[in-house]
């Protein structure tokens, strides 16, 4: 992918004005294609008060992007051991209620609760299950698992379960850990009590150049084959129709694209990792506050919601379209804002260009409701 320095500078621009819009104190970013990093930007702060800018070193909790590695590690030991993951958790002797009828599969999917395998259901709970079957396949805790088949298997320095904070081998990934922020009109950020779970739901930190190595990874099958990914991405029930959840990871199509993606908040922290396989492409946004995620409602399984996703979409899903060199200012006046932007659709040709630009416009619209600016939410009301 060749993208020109007009196409990285206006990218680059809308980031920054996403982070401004919704108070994130600090945001470590990149843009991988085809194995090559074609955008990485450190905004803001990790440390308001003591004025410490996002760096490489710069710390962020993944939340529950760990359900992605959780998924990745499983599937591989499963693929190892010959475990089946359609095996009940009967065999595992875990007791819960339908034990005998819920599979691994089902956990990985949250599939386990309504009809069992047929129904997406998004459950902490469940999901954690998969910790106890974990441990027993391989007599190990988790953090062990995660440290040897993860960690120390990519040879990740920045990242560690966030249960080893008084373990002195790792002190100075914790004095790189971003103090952690909760944002409310009344009080702009505030400090926030970091989490010290951890599990195989929640609870890895991680810095932006590690998570790079893991998308990479992920990539170029150097943790899972290419077969068992293709599994893990595909979203479907046990009578084949398709659901928004494959295993460990939320599945949806745009434009022949197939999205692949998690997201993470968890106390002052949000984070979120995008794939577009056929492209190979990747997007990741780390963040010290909630409000990356906490805006655009993703347990609604539709990460376009967010416009830090159709932005990096109109940037880089077609790189030759006049879609990605065209700079939306919405600062403008008010006034003109509407008959700005459908004049903007106007000088679009292409349907794909026009689908894409109007959600770009809708995800902005999710913008200003969150942020209570019904002036502009009007405006944008009439287009959409």
């Amino acid at each position: 992918m060749e993208l020109s320095s007009v196409q990285i500078r206006i990218f680059n621009n809308e980031i920054i004005e996403l982070q401004r819009k919704l108070h994130i104190p600090g945001l470590a970013g990149a843009v991988i294609s085809k194995g090559n990093i074609v955008w990485r930007n450190y905004l803001g702060y990790s440390d308001i008060f003591n004025k410490i800018k996002v760096n490489p070193s710069s710390i962020f909790s993944i939340a529950s992007i760990t359900k992605t590695i959780t998924s990745t590690i499983l599937l591989s030991i499963f693929t190892e051991k010959g475990l089946d993951i359609d095996i009940p958790l009967s065999v595992f002797k875990i007791n819960i209620k339908n034990s005998e009828q819920i599979t691994i599969r089902h956990l990985l999917s949250h599939t386990s609760r309504g009809i069992i395998g047929e129904e997406f259901c998004y459950s902490e709970r469940r999901f954690f299950i998969l910790q106890e079957v974990l441990e027993k396949v391989m007599n190990q805790s988790i953090e062990q698992i995660i440290m040897e088949r993860f960690i120390n298997y990519l040879n990740l320095k920045n990242t560690v379960p966030y249960s080893y904070y008084e373990n002195p081998e790792y002190k100075e990934v914790f004095k790189n850990l971003a103090k952690a922020y909760r944002f409310s009109k009344e009080l702009d950020n505030q400090d926030c009590r970091y989490s010290n779970f951890f599990s195989v739901t929640d609870g890895l930190i991680s810095s932006l150049e590690d998570m790079i190595t893991y998308s990479k990874a992920l990539d170029s099958n150097v943790i899972i084959s290419n077969e068992i990914k293709n599994l893990a991405w595909s979203g479907k029930s046990n009578s084949g129709n398709p659901l928004p959840y494959g295993l460990g990871w939320f599945i949806q199509w745009f434009q022949g694209n197939k999205l692949v993606w998690h997201y993470g908040v968890s106390n002052g922290f949000s984070s979120v990792i995008l794939k577009l396989p056929k492209m190979e492409l990747s997007f990741l946004l780390l963040t010290n506050n909630e409000e990356l995620t906490n805006a655009f409602h993703f347990e609604k399984c539709d990460i376009t919601r967010s416009p830090f996703i159709t932005v990096f979409l109109k940037s880089f899903l077609n790189e030759k379209s006049t879609l990605s060199i065209t700079e939306v200012d919405w600062n403008k006046n008010q006034d003109s804002l509407e008959d700005y932007l459908k004049q903007q659709i106007l000088q679009l040709s292409d349907s794909n260009d026009i689908e894409l630009f109007m959600k770009y416009i809708e995800s902005y619209k999710n913008l200003y409701e969150y942020l209570g600016n019904y002036t502009v939410l009007e405006k944008l009301n009439h287009i959409i």
